[in-house]
């Protein structure tokens, strides 16, 4: 995540209101454009070990076994473990794209289709941001890299709740072994590799079941190179909210050429008051191609 990403913005008093305030604004989904945002395939309940050994086997690891259980008692020790996740009080896997807020960047600067499509046809503006200074003030946000597919990405619901339980137990685990290790001063340690091992382990499932919701795109939409900037909303409403980031977090700003003389220098002013100290250029169009240079 070292590499640079870039927020397209028309000018307006929305973008140059949030370019003054240090604010990116992080819609709900279902703002979005693409008729398959947040679409994935859930799959549900727990599996059957002789017709759905697949999932059977994915959901055992999940669990932190290296290889699953098919006897009848390791089918049974699954059965009664996943059991809690399976009715009605059960994790609902939903409610993460319903509670998400989201906002795009590209990890190119040089798109003619961004320039035209996001910045008003080189009218508008590019800021380019270091994405680990980004959200660095949040311990909420992730920054994700889209994935496209031809076909919806498959969800096992089931997975999913094994492994945030997982990362539920191994935190706790971890912090009792610290608190006895505090307060009994001869208490050794003997775990806390093998849970701090297994933390990591859970916590990319997760990470990358969570990514297969909220960060897979058709394939038609590949030319965009789209990162997200993602966090999650107490609101139940499916209105946008600001996500505010420090002022260091912008690398520089580009205007597009054809931006008006006026908007020109209002938004050299803000840049010089908010953030001094980066670089400013210009997409201009390359008169021998169909192709956007970037100058400084």
């Amino acid at each position: 995540m070292k590499k640079s990403i870039f927020k397209f913005h028309c000018v307006n008093s929305y973008s140059l209101e949030a370019l003054k305030n240090s604010q990116i604004f992080c819609n709900h989904y279902m703002a979005f454009n693409d008729p398959f945002e947040c679409w994935c395939i859930e799959q549900n309940g727990i599996p059957d070990p002789v017709h759905d050994k697949e999932r059977f086997s994915a959901v055992y690891r999940a669990w932190g076994f290296v290889d699953p259980d098919f006897s009848q008692g390791g089918v049974e020790q699954l059965n009664g473990y996943c059991d809690q996740f399976d009715n009605e009080y059960a994790r609902n896997v939903s409610k993460y794209i319903e509670s998400a807020r989201i906002s795009c960047f590209s990890r190119d600067i040089n798109n003619m289709l961004m320039w035209s499509h996001y910045a008003d046809g080189l009218r508008g503006f590019c800021i380019e941001f270091d994405p680990e200074m980004l959200i660095k003030s949040s311990s909420q946000a992730v920054i994700l890299k889209v994935k496209y597919r031809r076909k919806p990405e498959y969800l096992d619901t089931m997975v999913y709740s094994v492994a945030e339980d997982q990362v539920d137990f191994h935190e706790m685990a971890i912090n009792e072994e610290l608190q006895y290790r505090k307060y009994i001063k001869k208490h050794k340690i003997k775990n806390i590799r093998t849970y701090a091992d297994w933390l990591k382990k859970s916590r990319r499932l997760l990470f990358d079941l969570y990514a297969k919701q909220l960060a897979v795109k058709p394939i038609e939409w590949c030319y965009e190179k789209e990162m997200r900037l993602i966090f999650h909303s107490r609101s139940d409403s499916v209105s946008g909210e600001f996500f505010d980031y420090p002022a260091t977090a912008v690398k520089s700003i580009v205007f597009g050429e054809k931006m008006s003389a006026e908007t020109t220098k209002l938004l050299t002013n803000i840049v010089h008051i908010k953030y001094p100290d980066i670089p400013v250029g210009v997409a201009i169009r390359n008169r021998n191609d169909y192709k956007i240079n970037i100058k400084f």
